[in-house]
């Protein structure tokens, strides 16, 4: 018995008529009627009663076609198994991330990822926050690193870690000392931020704001490593989260006193896209990764 008898015996169960179940399955008549008697031959008992050209499914043949459904049912769901682990081994996605994720928590995570996926193809963009929601609403993105997305019906967001903002200064500035800092206390400061459009620099703007502080900025960048370098340079302070991937010696990073200042970071998709299983592996792995962080 091979595998399409099972096929070819439950569609004409179903109709009950020859003509038509050959039509349905593209084969010739005499074809089909082959396949049923071998089945019969196989199992020695007949699973049709036939009168003439009509056919009737029997008992037996009843019971055979509860384990054919059975047989049938599981074959496909082994096959769709077999070709969603084909797609994660070898699949590909394309994941956008904030300029300021990529040199801390997205290096490390990447490099699990392709240890565990080294035959994925993995397709990086980096940009802000609002950039990489228009990617993602376009379908040109599979996933992004960002901070919350704002009630949209195509997009889902769910939260990866929190990061707390450190006033960050060079190691030999008066300041450097202190165990923690008032935003007002930096009024005369000269800062290093973030370009307007980012997230984390609308959290520097309020930081200020709140404090009344009228900020000096004497660079606006795009990179969280060109921020610490040019701090580290003593050229100015900044806001920054932990930098604890980025190997600063020339740097301190002391809490902010009073309110405390800190930023969400998730991952989002887009519900109306459908989501291929190497897709849906790697945000089950970030999810799974970013735990840790809890």
């Amino acid at each position: 018995m091979e595998w399409h008898h099972f096929h070819y015996f439950k569609v004409l169960a179903e109709m009950e008529h020859m003509t038509r179940a050959a039509e349905k399955l593209a084969v010739s008549q005499p074809a089909l009627s082959r396949a049923i008697m071998r089945i019969e031959e196989e199992l020695g008992v007949t699973l049709f009663d036939r009168n003439g050209r009509s056919i009737r499914l029997n008992k037996f043949g009843e019971l055979f076609l509860e384990s054919t459904n059975r047989i049938v049912l599981e074959m496909e769901t082994v096959k769709t198994r077999l070709s969603e682990m084909s797609g994660i081994e070898t699949g590909e996605v394309t994941l956008g991330f904030l300029h300021t994720v990529g040199a801390t928590y997205l290096s490390l995570f990447m490099k699990h990822f392709k240890e565990t996926h080294p035959n994925v193809r993995v397709k990086l963009v980096q940009n802000n926050s609002q950039a990489l929601k228009t990617l993602l609403s376009q379908g040109i993105i599979d996933l992004c690193m960002t901070t919350p997305v704002a009630t949209e019906k195509n997009i889902d967001w769910q939260p990866l870690l929190t990061e707390e903002l450190f006033v960050t200064l060079p190691k030999m500035h008066l300041l450097a000392g202190r165990s923690s800092l008032k935003v007002s206390e930096l009024k005369e400061e000269t800062f290093i931020l973030l370009k307007e459009g980012f997230a984390l620099r609308h959290l520097a703007n309020d930081l200020l704001a709140e404090a009344g502080v009228q900020a000096s900025i004497s660079f606006e960048g795009e990179e969280v490593q060109t921020i610490a370098s040019f701090v580290a340079a003593n050229l100015g302070i900044s806001f920054l989260p932990k930098l604890e991937h980025l190997a600063f010696d020339d740097l301190v990073q002391i809490p902010i006193e009073g309110k405390k200042a800190e930023r969400q970071i998730g991952i989002c998709w887009n519900k109306e896209v459908v989501e291929t299983a190497v897709v849906r592996e790697m945000k089950e792995q970030l999810i799974h990764y970013f735990h840790r962080f809890h």
